[in-house]
């Protein structure tokens, strides 16, 4: 659908509704997550990248049995696709080359849940939430998509658990945590060294994505103590100094860009 006018035009069907196309850097194609069956009935999840043109597609990954993928981002030289595996054994990091669509793993987590995958803006590194430990809590984590090292965001500080990451644009890209340490939350920016946007007394906020300038952050501002007991939920924005504004209205809200 072009924004300057014109009707629909479809692309491609089967698409997996509940994950987000990714459009590439150029914006002349986008990955979409499909089911299919394969011969002999199973089904197996693939990644298609699509031609906006001409919408010629061709897999770009496929996933075995049992397994699950989830797309990530481009690189900004649309020549590399990231996205994500989840296997039995273990969460994979995989890098697809976009023209021979040929894979490599770049980093391995352990087997369980990971959202909020963020490509940073020079796309050497990714932010992501991973579930870990007993109880199971997420964790904010950095991976070196060249070395493939993983590390904690924000190096061991005390916290119950990490609840939304987001890259503030800039350079190479400024990692956002968002974390629940009782009696409250707070959001903190992390530099050489790490930088408070947010402390709450009661609540907690989770971030969203920052406004293209790096000057206001959308966040889902929570009254509860945990995700386990969140409260009322509202919208709002935060500015670099930590001023926070609530828009009126309440339910979970959704970026479109």
């Amino acid at each position: 659908l072009s924004l300057r006018g014109g009707g629909a035009r479809r692309l491609g069907a089967g698409v997996d509704l509940r994950t987000t196309p990714v459009w590439s850097p150029d914006g002349a194609r986008v990955v979409t997550l499909r089911t299919v069956q394969e011969a002999g009935g199973a089904a197996s999840m693939v990644l298609y990248e699509i031609g906006v043109q001409g919408g010629a597609s061709h897999p770009l990954a496929r996933g075995g049995p049992g397994e699950r993928l989830f797309p990530v981002g481009y690189a900004p030289d649309g020549r590399t696709f990231y996205l994500v595996r989840f296997t039995r054994e273990a969460t994979v990091i995989e890098a697809v080359d976009t023209t021979a669509s040929t894979g490599r793993a770049v980093a391995r987590l352990a087997p369980g849940a990971v959202r909020d995958v963020h490509l940073a803006p020079d796309g050497t590194r990714l932010l992501l939430l991973a579930l870990e430990g007993a109880p199971a809590r997420y964790r904010a984590r950095v991976i070196e998509l060249a070395t493939g090292d993983v590390r904690d965001v924000l190096n061991g500080m005390p916290r119950e658990e990490d609840v939304g990451v987001a890259w503030r644009p800039g350079g190479t890209g400024i990692a956002t945590v968002g974390s629940v340490a009782p009696p409250g939350g707070r959001v903190l920016l992390v530099e050489e060294h790490e930088r408070t946007v947010t402390a709450r007394e009661a609540g907690f906020d989770v971030p969203v994505a920052w406004s293209p300038d790096g000057r206001f952050l959308a966040v889902r501002a929570f009254s509860g103590a945990d995700t386990e007991h969140p409260g009322a939920e509202q919208p709002g924005f935060v500015d670099v100094e930590g001023r926070r504004q609530l828009l009126s209205g309440d339910g979970p809200i959704e970026v479109i860009g």
